[in-house]
């Protein structure tokens, strides 16, 4: 039997960064994120998540990372280099590999950016402390350190953006029958000063952290190895 690496995106980093009970390799909610890498590597699939954010993201990336330059002073683009990996622990001849790909990476000031586009202006973090609560509960903290530790960067920060929605992302009906909708994401965010449609939420290396992360790696691709195991003894 032959055990495939693990590898750990850093966007999803988070999943198994809970400290385990005492008495376990690692928390449930880590075993559900390796449940799932374990179904994707078994029927070499992978799992497609769509939603109305992410579409929005997707389209208003170039923009929010142009913006990000612009408020800083500076002219970025999507980072051009390709996905990055790093190998954090070997066991039996398997690896456990953290992998990612930032949007903005500045070495001259040794930052990483990533931009975040809020859907409408209820979503948007209208302060720092808000923002930061937002960034946690979503793992951006994680996913920040994984990316400082692949590109041995210093700083990290989380740009939320405020942008208009573009139209395709509604329907033919909205379009044509609900204005305020329209407006809502399209004249009412033009209207506000592009340096007020920016929440930053700066995060320093620390490398208590990075620690952190090697250590739920380790037990991660333990317990990736007994899954592996276990169902091989199964069959």
């Amino acid at each position: 039997m032959t055990i495939p690496n693990l590898e750990i995106r850093c966007s999803s980093l988070s999943e198994i960064m809970v400290m385990p009970p005492k008495d376990k390799i690692i928390a449930e909610g880590a075993k559900t994120h390796l449940f799932e890498l374990f179904k994707q590597h078994r029927f070499k699939y992978t799992k497609e998540i769509h939603s109305k954010e992410m579409a929005k993201g997707t389209l208003c990336e170039s923009e929010a990372i142009r913006n990000s330059g612009l408020v800083r002073g500076r002219v970025y683009e999507k980072c051009a280099l390709p996905r990055q990996h790093k190998v954090i622990c070997e066991m039996d001849g398997v690896q456990a590999i953290l992998s990612g790909e930032c949007d903005i990476h500045d070495p001259a000031e040794s930052l990483i950016i990533d931009t975040k586009c809020s859907w409408d202006v209820d979503s948007f973090p209208i302060c720092t402390m808000e923002a930061e609560k937002k960034a946690k509960k979503s793992g951006y903290d994680w996913q920040m350190h994984g990316y400082m530790l692949l590109y041995n960067a210093d700083f990290g920060c989380v740009d939320y953006w405020l942008l208009e929605t573009p139209e395709a992302l509604f329907s033919d009906w909205q379009r044509e029958h609900d204005v305020e909708l329209i407006t809502k994401h399209t004249d009412f965010v033009r209207q506000i000063p592009i340096s007020e449609r920016v929440c930053h939420v700066p995060i320093q290396r620390d490398e208590s952290k990075l620690g952190e992360i090697v250590a739920r790696m380790r037990d991660a691709l333990q317990f990736w190895l007994l899954l592996h195991q276990t169902q091989f003894q199964a069959a």
